[in-house]
């Protein structure tokens, strides 16, 4: 037979279940809640790191627009000092002075320098930009080395 005693714990054991129940499902919308939020948070950061892509694309394609328009503009500048240097068979290209035109080009008087000249001018150039780039690093405190500096 059921006595008093078993129907009051198991009145006790339904009540403790109840509110467990009950606690269970509020948890259970506060995390519904939560994952809606980070749902919503993850389509935000998808939709910024698309537009960080585009953004990078575009920034890709205009570097290399513009290492496209350099490269073309050196190939000017061989292509214009092979025909100064036709009439003289090219040996001027090789001397060790440099082309007026680079050095009034450059509104720069020419610099001496230790390395070897180049078909197009290009060591005093070089010179007088790491000599700058010197300059420029001594007053930042930092030590620059010329093969960092130095993209062709």
């Amino acid at each position: 037979m059921i006595t008093v005693e078993q129907i009051r714990r198991l009145d006790a054991r339904v009540q403790q279940a109840v509110s467990t129940i009950s606690a269970l499902r509020g948890e259970n919308v506060l995390l519904k809640e939560k994952l809606t939020g980070y749902e919503r948070r993850i389509e935000e950061l998808e939709q910024r790191l698309s537009e960080f892509a585009e953004g990078q694309t575009e920034i890709e394609k205009g570097v290399l627009s513009v290492l496209h328009q350099l490269d073309s503009l050196e190939d000017q500048l061989f292509d214009d000092s092979a025909i100064e240097g036709a009439g003289d068979a090219g040996a001027d290209r090789f001397s060790a002075d440099p082309p007026e035109k680079a050095v009034e080009a450059s509104g720069r008087a020419p610099v001496e320098s230790s390395s070897t000249p180049t078909t197009d001018g290009m060591a005093e150039h070089k010179a007088s930009a790491t000599s700058d780039d010197a300059t420029a690093a001594d007053a930042d405190g930092e030590d620059p080395t010329p093969e960092e500096l130095d993209i062709f």
